[in-house]
Parts: structure tokens; sequence; C-alpha cells
């Protein structure tokens, strides 16, 4: 192995169950991970992937369709695929072992229910206080739940040169009428914002992370678009997208060549009805939402059961009880 160069095995969109120290059972896919398969009564085919914690030769990255947080549609298997040898900001190349269905998508766009961290970029935000937030995986190897969290437009902000601040709108979502809207290289090959506004395209000195050091993640204004269509999103670079007054602060405030900050910010307050304490979010390099917590420090949250109680009465089924193909963190 090259001195300059660090490969790690990457368990993609999002899932692999880990335990302490483990004796690993069933065929080893890689140092420190094994991957079985099992049938129960049921019949039920469960598909089983250990992760060896004690071992630091893998990490977890998580996935999008296509590549586009736009929206798309597309398989596990053809998603690490793509994936296979791409490279992270580190350096290391991504030798895919295990990849598995994460997070809910929207049927009708592709596009991911919840918040997602694409190799250390924020792409998707959570929803405001919506329960839970799912996997976060840190650089450090960490594993945690989150939890409810803000991580709406008052909590994250560009500012610039000359100390002036503005809120973020929007983040790689359609931008609205007089809103700022951030897209990065995930969303799609360029922005949709039409002619009207004004686009601020900067080149990024790290992935845009939630609660960076120092007030933010610093990037050099490239180029100030008017009125001129969509603009190209360019690897480690983003999108500043502003309609109305939102592209008059961009206009007064941004100046090719000077440097500005990228400042996402994320509370996390726990979810106090499951026992389930805040997280910490910093150093985050990969997450992908969750719809339920089914243990927690070893107690199960009855919570599922009133609503499924509630959907009975009405003769229906609630997505708890339901046989559908699940994927679980552990």
């Amino acid at each position: 192995m090259p001195h300059n160069q660090w490969f790690r095995y990457l368990a993609s969109l999002s899932i692999l169950a880990f335990t302490g120290p483990l004796t690993l059972a069933g065929r080893q896919v890689a140092p420190g991970l094994d991957y079985e398969e099992r049938v129960l009564a049921g019949p039920v085919k469960v598909y089983i992937a250990r992760a060896d914690r004690t071992r630091g030769h893998w990490l977890i990255d998580t996935m999008i369709a296509k590549g586009t947080a736009k929206g798309a549609r597309e398989t596990v298997p053809q998603m690490a695929d793509r994936y296979q040898d791409t490279v992270g900001f580190r350096g290391q190349h991504y030798d895919v072992k295990v990849a598995v269905n994460g997070d809910y998508f929207t049927m009708s766009t592709g596009v991911p229910t919840g918040g997602q961290i694409i190799g250390g970029w924020f792409v998707r935000r959570y929803g405001e206080y919506s329960g839970g937030s799912g996997l976060i995986w840190t650089l450090d190897g960490e594993a945690v739940l989150g939890a409810n969290v803000r991580n709406g437009p008052k909590w994250q902000r560009i500012v610039f040169a000359d100390g002036t601040e503005t809120r973020i709108d929007k983040l790689n979502d359609p931008r609205g009428r007089d809103e700022l809207a951030l897209y990065t290289w995930h969303y799609a090959d360029r922005t949709d914002t039409g002619e009207a506004g004004v686009d601020v395209v900067v080149r990024m000195s790290s992935p845009i992370c939630i609660m960076p050091e120092g007030g933010g993640v610093p990037g050099e204004v490239v180029a100030i678009r008017k009125g001129a269509g969509g603009t190209s999103l360019l690897y480690d670079h983003v999108v500043l997208s502003g309609h109305g007054t939102a592209g008059e602060r961009l206009l007064a405030h941004a100046r090719v060549g000077e440097q500005l900050r990228v400042d996402l910010r994320l509370q996390d307050f726990g979810n106090e009805g499951i026992g389930l304490g805040a997280a910490d979010w910093r150093g985050a390099y990969a997450s992908l939402g969750a719809a339920a917590y089914i243990l927690v420090d070893g107690k199960v949250p009855r919570h599922w059961e009133r609503k499924a109680a509630e959907y009975a009465k009405r003769g229906e089924t609630h997505g708890s009880v339901k046989r559908d193909p699940r994927t679980l963190l552990g």
C-alpha cells in the first residue's frame, strides 16, 4: 500500500450492524466486515452485515440515486457501482463492500424524505423537530443516533467579507421569491434557477459541514452571474442563488476574489419520549434519516403501539406492523 494513500472499505447507503468486539460469523467480505444470510420463520429472509469496531479499515458513507439530490430513481447495486473507486475529500479510494437500503423517498420524485450528509457535505436538511434524524457517522468512527433537530434558515447563514450576514433559506431545494438558496455539486449538473436572479459561484476550502469551527467553512467567490440562467455545479464548489431582495444582497456584498463563510448550524434536542439524549453532530461524515427507533439504551419504546391501535380502529394497518422490507441499524 503506498504510504501517501489510505484505503477504506465503504458501507454505502447508511447501514451496517454495529456491536462491540465480536466473533465474526458468516463470510468475511473484507477485514473487519462479515456478511451472512438467514431464513427465519415466516418465512423472513435476513441479510446481515457486521462490522468489527476494533478494526479501523472501513467507514460508512451514504449515496443518492444517480448522484443527484434533485431526485432520481436507481437500484442499490447501480448506486454502489457508481460510487466504486470514487475518491473522498481526504484522498481515500472507496472500495464498496456492503450496500443496503436507506431512508424513505418520495415516490414521484425520488427525493429522500429525510436529511442527509454525504462524505462530510451537508446535502439535505432534516425535518424541523420531526421526532428523529437517524444515523450519524463521524470522522472519528463513532456511530450516533440523532433525535429532534433544528436546522432551518434561522440556524444557517452566509457571512460575507464585509461582516454582513444573510440566512440560507433553502439547501439543495428550489428557491422561492426573495429567497437565497445554496446548491452543492450533489444537487445536479447545474442549478435550475432560470434567468431571474443572481448566482454567486464559490470555491470551498473543504466540505460544507455541520457546525464547523471558526464560524463557518471559508470559500472564495470566483464568479457572479446575473440573469444568466442556470449555473454549472462544480466539484468542491457551491452556488449561492438569490431571487429578488436576496439577489440584491448578493450583489451588494459578494465580490470576486473575496472570501465568505458558509455556517451551517444544527441543534439536537434529543427525544425525551423515547429516552434518547441530544447528539453531538460535530465531525459528522455521513448521515441518513430514519423512520423509527425500536431500541434505546436497552429499552423498547412503545410509542408506535398507540398509533398502530388507532389505525386498527379505522380498519387500516400502521407501517410499524406491516410486512415490508426493512433496514435496521444496531
